[in-house]
């Protein structure tokens, strides 16, 4: 399901609604919120560098990257 063109596309739209609301905290929530549909809950640490994000541009690419991954460990590693 990750990868179908309609769950990517809805990925995106929240995202950027979470973005244009000028909101670094609600984009957060959105993507921890489909993040955990997909990888379950993330450990202490994974939440607290998902918390440390302050670039929209990161958290929209995030949230890209959700339907290739496997682990938040693997979400967050720097690229």
């Amino acid at each position: 399901m990750e990868e179908s063109v309609t769950y990517q596309a809805i990925l995106r739209r929240g995202l950027s609604d979470g973005l244009q609301q000028g909101s670094l905290s609600e984009a957060r929530k959105f993507l921890l919120r489909i993040g955990e549909q997909k990888l379950g809950s993330p450990s202490p640490s994974a939440r607290s560098r998902l918390s440390g994000i302050g670039d929209t541009e990161r958290l929209e690419t995030l949230g890209l990257r959700l339907s290739s991954v496997s682990s938040w460990d693997e979400l967050l590693q720097d690229k």
